[in-house]
């Protein structure tokens, strides 16, 4: 497979993958960590230069989708390290 499809095929993963993941997030919140405060100021401040307006609903579906997206490229990142250390075996 050529890098054009790789790369293609990896951000709608990460796309799709992080969908599920804020939408299973939102479900079943009580089953997910808790992360510190500092990491909801940070989007709070974010979200203010986006848009002035205070509103508590976006600054949630923020906090869910940023979050959510880092932990998936994590979870991707750490899963393609596996898989090569496994080949390279």
């Amino acid at each position: 497979m050529n890098r054009a499809k790789k790369a293609v095929l990896l951000g709608l993963w990460l796309v799709v993958a992080t969908l599920a993941y804020a939408k299973v997030w939102y479900l079943y919140s009580e089953y997910f960590p808790e992360y510190p405060e500092w990491v909801g100021v940070c989007i709070a401040h974010l979200k203010d230069l986006i848009n002035s307006e205070d509103d508590p609903e976006l600054t949630h579906s923020l906090y869910i989708f940023i979050l959510s997206f880092i932990n998936v490229a994590v979870f991707t990142w750490l899963a393609c390290l596996l898989m090569r250390w496994i080949r390279h075996r």
